[in-house]
């Protein structure tokens, strides 16, 4: 039945014009044969127009021998009309009920483009009943009357045009997303939003922009946490190289939780992340253990020294051994791998979905690797995807073959939950729940993140937009992270003092523009917070939280990917 509805939505509009033609072909000749069964003598225009009177059921009732053409026509052309008139009022009906609940809606999230990175993301926002706008240039008419009927308002149009940007009430939005398949009209998109937002008071409005490229990245990624405070405006760079490393690295099976000798075939995006983000987590958690990586890739020489020319600190855990292949060629393949150790873990990061079925089936002949997972890039939509979950008989670990698709993984939910700025804030909470003694520290441990106030959310997240100022102000910048040490800075203790203080006036000026006040309450509308005093007259226990946190603050930093530069003397 989904088919049958899904291949109708898909020809509906040809079947119909189909039908209409063939109904005004028989009305014709039915006409003309009935004029010649009842000897009359129409005309071809009076033929010609009772055919079209057939549509208001003018011309139907006629007397006489009625021919079977006339009567299919007489029947078929007024249900066509009917048919069509009320697929009209429904389109127009539903274009202005979704503009009055587009004008009506606040706190919605827009997704740009309806690729796969989209359509992934918008059908796990809608497990989460978010409300959803998206905007798409090239529209296909099955999947968007889809996502309509499960309340998804879709615009048709340039997400780059701040016209459709403005007709997807982004004034009102919570979060931007830009998945469109180019660096430049994502970035694009997040410029005209910038634009957009100046001048306006609201909360600050998410902007998460998909980039490939990594001197993009890089050269963004510098500006991820430093906002402009005058524009309610966050920007969060996002990957799904990246992401995807993360998820495959942080995976744990029963057999083996802590991989340290891995084989990677491919050193493309996702096999250079992999790689890089196994080393600095070991170089960050284990130091003293030494990873042992085997890369098989046409260009694995070139591509290993670039990595540790740009990460100087791979060399010192990590043994990378470098095999240049063809790897269409399976029976090197097999030879050259099989002379080799045995392996925690098999990456296969090609992007032919064929190639990568070859190559992971080639392997799994290997003795040496009977026991090793095989993580296996994908695509959902392709029938290869299936064949993988299921076991496979003949293969030596068909409990162990874990198939991924880059894009179901990584552009989910987490994109709006979990974000950069989110990430900071839970971090900080949890940072000063640690700084707790004992007997205070029990009871926040026992309230979860989405557990909290939003009030008391807000101040996490309002703490968080600060730190670039309060870094700022000693002479520190925020930089990607570069530097695997980066987390071991220290501050002295003038900075430490410096910047806990402004801190502090930084949040009794934010809580006094929320209408809190110091003193006695006067009555029960009246906010008191008995901490908005100068840091004079502040406790000692609550001047310790904000020291603990400034200390905290390269480690916490360098968890999510930067690192904190002096860039100039402070004063």
């Amino acid at each position: 039945m989904i088919s049958f509805r899904k291949i109708w939505r898909e020809t509906k509009w040809a079947v119909i014009i189909i039908l209409w033609v063939t109904s005004l072909v028989l009305g014709y000749w039915g006409f003309s044969r009935f004029s010649t069964d009842n000897n009359l003598s129409l005309p071809v225009f009076e033929r010609a127009y009772r055919t079209l009177q057939l549509i208001s059921m003018n011309s139907g009732a006629v007397d006489g021998q009625i021919n079977w053409m006339l009567n299919i026509a007489r029947f078929l052309t007024p249900l066509l009309a009917a048919y069509t008139v009320l697929q009209a009022i429904s389109n127009i009906f539903r274009e202005q009920t979704q503009w009055l609940k587009l004008w009506r809606m606040r706190n919605h999230v827009i997704v740009c483009g309806l690729g796969r990175k989209g359509t992934f993301l918008i059908d796990d926002l809608l497990k989460n009943g978010l409300p959803l706008v998206a905007i798409e240039k090239n529209l296909e008419p099955a999947a968007a009357d889809e996502y309509r009927r499960k309340g998804v308002i879709i615009i048709e149009g340039d997400a780059t045009d701040p016209d459709t940007l403005d007709s997807a009430r982004l004034i009102r939005a919570s979060h931007l997303v830009c998945l469109l398949g180019n660096d430049q009209q994502n970035l694009s998109i997040a410029l005209q939003a910038h634009q957009r937002l100046k001048g306006t008071h609201r909360k600050p409005l998410t902007c998460i922009v998909h980039l490939v490229s990594d001197d993009l990245q890089k050269m963004v990624k510098k500006s991820e946490l430093e906002s402009d405070s005058d524009i309610p405006f966050n920007l969060e760079i996002f990957n799904t190289y990246q992401r995807e490393a993360h998820a495959l690295v942080d995976h744990r099976t029963d057999h083996h939780p802590l991989p340290t000798r891995l084989l990677v075939v491919g050193l493309g995006r996702l096999g250079s992340k992999i790689i890089t983000q196994t080393v600095y987590q070991t170089y960050v958690q284990r130091p003293s253990e030494q990873l042992s990586i085997t890369v098989i890739d046409r260009e694995a020489e070139a591509k290993v020294n670039k990595m540790l020319a740009e990460f100087p600190h791979m060399a010192d855990i990590c043994d990378i051994t470098p095999i240049q292949l063809e790897i269409s060629s399976n029976q090197s393949l097999k030879s050259i791998v099989a002379r080799q150790s045995e392996f925690d873990r098999v990456y296969i990061c090609l992007g032919s979905p064929i190639l990568s079925i070859q190559t992971s089936l080639a392997l799994m002949e290997i003795p040496e690797l009977a026991n090793s997972p095989f993580f296996i890039r994908l695509e959902r939509q392709t029938g290869l995807f299936n064949l993988l979950r299921g076991p496979l008989s003949g293969t030596l670990n068909e409990d162990l073959i874990i198939p991924f698709d880059m894009f179901e993984q990584t552009c989910t939910a987490d994109l709006i939950f979990g974000g950069l700025h989110e990430l900071l804030a839970i971090m900080l909470r949890d940072n000063y729940i640690n700084s707790l003694d004992p007997v205070m520290r029990s009871p926040q441990e026992k309230t979860s993140w989405d557990a909290l106030p939003e009030s008391e959310k807000e101040s996490n997240r309002q703490q968080a937009s600060r730190i670039c100022q309060v870094l700022h102000s000693t002479g520190y910048t925020i930089r990607p992270l570069s530097d695997w040490d980066a987390g071991k800075l220290t501050f002295d203790k003038q900075e430490i003092l410096s910047m806990a203080k402004l801190e502090h006036e930084l949040w009794c000026q934010w809580k006094r523009e929320g209408g809190w006040q110091y003193g006695t309450p006067r009555n029960d509308q009246q906010k008191i917070h008995p901490d908005l005093v100068p840091w004079e007259k502040l406790k000692n226990t609550e001047r310790d939280k904000n020291t603990s946190t400034i200390i905290g603050l390269p480690a916490l930093l360098a968890g999510l990917g930067f690192q904190i530069e002096k860039y100039q003397s402070s004063r």
